[in-house]
């Protein structure tokens, strides 16, 4: 977050309106939005997709299809940019103003090199011979974090990890060094410590170079680190604006409290999370708005009179830099008491004095949310569990060595509890669950279910055991027929195995009620749904032959906020209700922490530390551990100014030809000769949990 003393904006968008033509009318994506950006400041843009966020961006840059269809005025350096030519835009575009987009592989060339692309944006507005434009890319390249630019200049894109991607998407933007840096979702595909690194280069660059920075992001997190001031976008309108302590410890609108209701908080544990304050209903349609304000059918103040569904509220000021649009901003003020920490009071509306335990005060779980331990036998038992994949090259496809994508991974699991299994991209999780259902056979190691040896079970016992250990994948879209009705959908492993017969109609409307969809939405397709619909779906479809044991891989790693929120408390409700067991796979340790037992940590291929989930968010003993933990953003201004970051420097090692000993050793702050040479048991070494490190010992300031 920047320090510097604002001056006249740089960039100043007034009225912002862009309308696109379809079939069933025009859709107006944006409507009527205001906003400025000066020098060295952060505006963070937040909402739910469809909000408009990015059509505002891509408006700003003159990157609409039709340029006809935008309305308006974006005003920079004394010119009106919607005013100007194509051409007098392209001198703007890239070296006064430039974007990092949201997918770093759709946006960068495949069959050019990384390094020529960089560099494309340099000679496109300046002359300057190739050998100093090639200096001036690698310097860009180490600038923001890439670990070995002289050769990584030389690659193309598909040869870079995804937090690479971004970061060659970052070096291209600042080539230039812009006066205005707009950032589209630059962190969402990203683990939470390249997310780390990528933020981490916003802010150097900003130090640098004085940047004003738009960052658009539906991660409440990320804002509270990063901006200086925020815009709350909701159905293509601003309805909140305002500095971001203001936004988050006096929250004016009830569409902004209940975003931050429903984020999990890594800084509470179970106990005092309680339930998430999922926002009720679905985000409206841009063809078929609500009258009045578009929030009220969603809005815990709406029935309190008429006017919100007869009238737009104005977005006005109600304090000094704070702006609300809502008919009730006076109400909900005089509510809350004065602002000590984020929280949420019974109407619904964010509150900044909910009493927040001391950092020393037992973290005990609420009655009404709290579960009793787990006792009894595993329902699952996993012993040495490997997994490795033949690389294979030649014209003859020989194998010339294996990724080792499991190695001798060991857990347990019992009726009623969630494990959750956490760790970057490509450490193993998603290979982990699928080998427990056999999808992919394990190389060696056992997994028993119930008492069955499943690596060792052939066809017809397989198919019977599969009938109770079910899977719900990361993409609701690409996991569902987009040919077949929800009803079908659902329908479909009941007749698989048998079981739909006469009352199988009655059993799907029932299955389709139990996760909150209305039995007429059966006749609906898959692209008629809502992502956070679609995933209920496949919840329901993964209910349907009632299994002892769910794996769920990245459930709502791709849903909004709000609708996360009602995706994990339908999961929490379900396992209360039928005694479900849950492997969870996730990369997000905010929501492992609400929703799991225990949690296992993976690295590589490798188990570095578990335990249950309260013991290991606060007695973190593995530096891996402390690193994750650490990179997750808080929702919270005041807590993150105050968080110690440990930034793990380089990229994960390839699983190819992990390093001996250790495999964290490369990245690790305490490796010594020891690391290299043994690789350490996963044991209790003091922190009452087994973690798998030489020099293992909990920090003070986690």
């Amino acid at each position: 977050m920047s320090d510097a003393t604002r001056t006249e904006p740089v960039l100043s968008v007034e009225h912002l309106s862009v309308t696109f033509p379809t079939d069933n009318g025009p859709l107006r994506a944006v409507d009527d939005v205001s906003f400025t950006v000066a020098a060295g400041e952060t505006l963070a843009i937040v909402g739910e997709s469809g909000s408009g966020k990015t059509a505002a961006a891509m408006a700003i840059l003159g990157l609409m299809p039709r340029r006809r269809n935008v309305s308006g005025q974006v005003h920079f350096d004394g010119r009106d940019l919607l005013d100007l030519s194509e051409s007098e835009l392209e001198s703007v575009r890239g070296k006064h103003i430039a974007m990092v987009f949201q997918d770093s592989l759709a946006a960068l060339n495949p069959v050019q090199r990384v390094g020529n692309q960089i560099a494309e944006a340099i000679t496109v507005h300046e002359s300057i011979g190739r050998a100093e434009v090639r200096a001036r890319v690698i310097e860009l390249m180490g600038l923001v974090g890439l670990a070995d630019p002289s050769r990584q200049v030389d690659q193309y894109p598909h040869e870079l990890s995804g937090g690479m991607r971004q970061r060659a998407m970052v070096a291209m933007a600042i080539a230039n060094d812009p006066a205005v840096l707009i950032a589209d979702e630059p962190t969402t595909a990203l683990d939470v410590t390249i997310q780390a690194q990528v933020l981490d280069v916003f802010e150097r660059i900003q130090a640098r170079t004085d940047t004003a920075i738009v960052l658009i992001t539906h991660d409440l997190g990320v804002v509270a680190g990063m901006a200086d001031r925020v815009m709350v976008m909701y159905a293509g309108r601003a309805v909140e604006r305002a500095g971001v302590d203001d936004l988050f410890y006096r929250t004016r609108h009830p569409y902004t409290a209940g975003l931050l209701a429903a984020v999990p908080r890594l800084d509470r544990g179970v106990g005092q999370a309680g339930r998430l304050q999922a926002i009720a209903g679905q985000p409206p349609s841009p063809l078929a708005l609500p009258p009045g304000c578009a929030f009220h059918p969603r809005c815990p103040y709406a029935r309190l009179d008429d006017r919100c569904a007869d009238a737009v509220p104005p977005l006005r000021p109600i304090a000094a830099g704070h702006d609300v649009a809502c008919h009730h901003a006076e109400e909900i003020a005089a509510a809350s008491p004065a602002p000590t920490s984020p929280g949420v009071h019974e109407a619904g509306v964010h509150e900044a004095g909910a009493h927040e335990p001391d950092a020393d005060e037992p973290a005990a779980r609420s009655p009404d949310h709290g579960r009793e331990p787990v006792t009894g036998e595993p329902l699952l038992e996993v012993r040495d569990l490997v997994r490795q994949f033949p690389v294979r090259a030649g014209l003859f496809r020989r194998a010339t060595g294996v990724v080792q994508a499991v190695s001798g991974v060991s857990f347990s699991l019992r009726r009623g509890e969630t494990l959750g299994i956490v760790g970057e991209s490509g450490c193993g999780k998603s290979t982990t669950g699928r080998a427990v259902l056999r999808l992919i056979e394990p190389t060696s190691g056992s997994v028993r279910f119930d008492g069955i040896d499943v690596t060792a079970a052939d066809r017809r016992e397989l198919r019977r055991l599969r009938a109770r250990i079910q899977i719900v994948f990361q993409d609701p879209y690409a996991s569902l027929d987009p040919r077949m009705t929800a009803a079908a959908i659902v329908a479909e492993p009941m007749r698989i195995h048998r079981i739909y017969g006469a009352g199988g109609t009655a059993r799907v409307a029932e299955l389709l009620s139990l996760v909150g969809l209305e039995p007429d939405d059966g006749s609906r397709f898959p692209h008629e749904f809502s992502g956070g619909q679609r995933q209920r779906i496949g919840i329901a479809r993964a209910l349907a032959l009632e299994p002892d044991l769910l794996v769920l891989d990245e459930p709502v790693s791709a849903l909004d906020v709000s609708i996360q929120a009602g995706v994990v408390n339908l999961l929490e409700d379900l396992q209360a209700t039928l005694g479900i067991a849950y492997l969870f796979i996730g990369h997000d340790l905010a929501v492992v922490r609400h929703i799991c037992d225990d949690v296992a940590v993976m690295y590589l291929g490798r188990l570095v530390e578990t335990g249950p989930a309260d013991a290991v968010y606060t007695q973190a003993g593995h530096p891996y551990t402390q690193a994750l933990l650490s990179a997750v953003p808080i929702p919270d201004p005041r807590r993150e100014a105050q968080r110690s970051r440990i930034m793990l420097e380089g990229d994960v090692p390839h699983a190819t030809d992990p390093p001996t000993g250790c495999r964290f050793r490369t990245r690790c702050w305490k490796a010594q000769d020891v690391c290299a040479e043994i690789d350490p048991e996963l044991v209790d070494r003091g922190q009452g949990h087994p973690v798998a490190c030489h020099f293992a010992e909990t920090r003070e300031d986690m």
